[in-house]
């Protein structure tokens, strides 16, 4: 018997929705109740933000919902402009 947890297949779906056509501001994942598997825990809505002030915001709802007592993967679609009027996009990947 194998003491890996596993990814569920929506997991990667859901990874390529966000990196590819930005479907979710962010993703929360979780660990499965039966500990076999890495599942979607919570999904936002797709929204894309301008300034570091709107990200931030988005950052804090989402931080918001996370548990001190329970780990939660996280995968953030950072997006603003540059002072200079470059607009960027980066995803991030944490673990809470």
């Amino acid at each position: 018997m194998s003491s890996a947890v596993g990814v569920h297949p929506s997991v990667l779906e859901k990874y390529n929705d966000v990196k590819l056509r930005s479907e979710s501001k962010y993703v929360i994942f979780k660990i499965s109740d039966d500990k076999t598997h890495i599942v979607i825990d919570e999904a936002s809505p797709k929204h894309k933000t301008t300034t570091e002030d709107e990200d931030r915001q988005w950052f804090e709802e989402m931080s918001g919902k996370l548990s001190e007592d329970e780990p939660r993967y996280i995968l953030y679609d950072f997006g603003f402009t540059t002072k200079s009027g470059r607009k960027l996009e980066k995803l991030a990947f944490a673990f809470w």
